[in-house]
């Protein structure tokens, strides 16, 4: 990750709100502000995911100019929450397209957050978050993204992990040993990730098998862990055993098989897939000084 001096970060913020607003990014996407109601989309929306546990629709609509700043798209998502646009997903034709990279960086300003190894750049506006990676461009209302990072509400979530096995959250990756390997960096809540892999590994949660493990450090403190489900393994069996040790999740989409635990410090990710612990902390820390390094320098100016 580079490291960005307050001069630069500075002369980002500067040009980043007055392109942003050039590039319709400022507070929503094109005419669409940060909380409208699905009904200033037109008659042409289409309704395809519902989530009735947290209250998000994601809608798409007929005839959408799939191309940003002449960059072709092959999708436009428009995302929202108690009947307000949160955020807007624009998928990538072309992955990694670097004509698109190029002008955000023209027209916002050096990013905030940048991951060589994963194509990863994060800029802020004062009202928007605008994320670029090789899949796709997601833009955020910055009120509602701050949101998920805390949770609204009293958490179901007992016993909540202090790290993982025998890693704290915190701890720097020379706590995992020398048989390790560094599998590469990865946008994670919009900071970038270094994941790795223990050589030596027990490959299992009780009975349940897993294919790999990831340990995942934020500026060199242990953040996140990232568990691959075998494939076919019993599913039911490992919902059983989270449900018991951490409560009812907070969380659930049962269609998808997808259920999360928010407590204050620390969150859970349950799915077909995998099983994550995150440190809700160690990420809210990196934030405040994303944020405060942003209004120091909007202050020096």
């Amino acid at each position: 990750m580079k490291k960005i001096s307050l001069g630069v970060l500075l002369l980002c913020c500067i040009v980043s709100i007055a392109s942003a607003e050039e590039l319709n990014v400022s507070d929503g996407f094109r005419n669409l502000k940060w909380g409208d109601p699905p009904s200033v989309l037109d008659p042409e929306i289409q309704l395809y995911v519902e989530d009735p546990e947290t209250g998000t629709k994601f809608y798409t609509r007929k005839g959408d100019k799939l191309e940003f700043e002449g960059v072709p798209l092959s999708e436009i998502s428009y995302w929202f929450k108690r009947e307000g646009l949160f955020s807007v997903s624009l998928k990538l034709k072309e992955p990694e397209n670097i004509q698109l990279k190029k002008i955000l960086f023209q027209q916002l300003g050096y990013p905030g957050e940048e991951d060589a190894s994963s194509g990863s750049c994060l800029w802020t506006t004062p009202k928007s978050l605008v994320m670029l990676n090789k899949e796709k461009l997601s833009l955020w209302s910055k009120e509602e993204f701050n949101k998920k990072r805390a949770p609204a509400k009293a958490s179901n979530l007992k016993n909540a992990p202090t790290g993982f096995r025998d890693l704290k959250w915190g701890d720097p990756v020379s706590k995992l040993g020398k048989a390790v390997e560094f599998t590469g960096t990865e946008l994670f809540q919009g900071f970038p990730v270094d994941f790795y892999l223990k050589r030596e590994e027990k490959l299992k949660i009780g009975a349940i098998p897993l294919d790999k493990i990831g340990y995942g450090f934020l500026d060199n403190k242990f953040a996140i862990v990232v568990m691959k489900i075998t494939h076919g393994a019993e599913f039911s069996l490992l919902k059983k055993t989270l449900f018991d040790r951490f409560g009812y999740p907070d969380r659930e989409d049962a269609l998808c098989d997808s259920y999360n635990w928010d407590g204050s410090n620390e969150s859970i990710g349950l799915g077909r897939d995998g099983l994550l612990f995150l440190s809700r902390t160690i990420f809210l820390e990196r934030l405040k000084i994303l944020e405060e390094q942003m209004e120091t320098a909007s202050d020096d100016f």
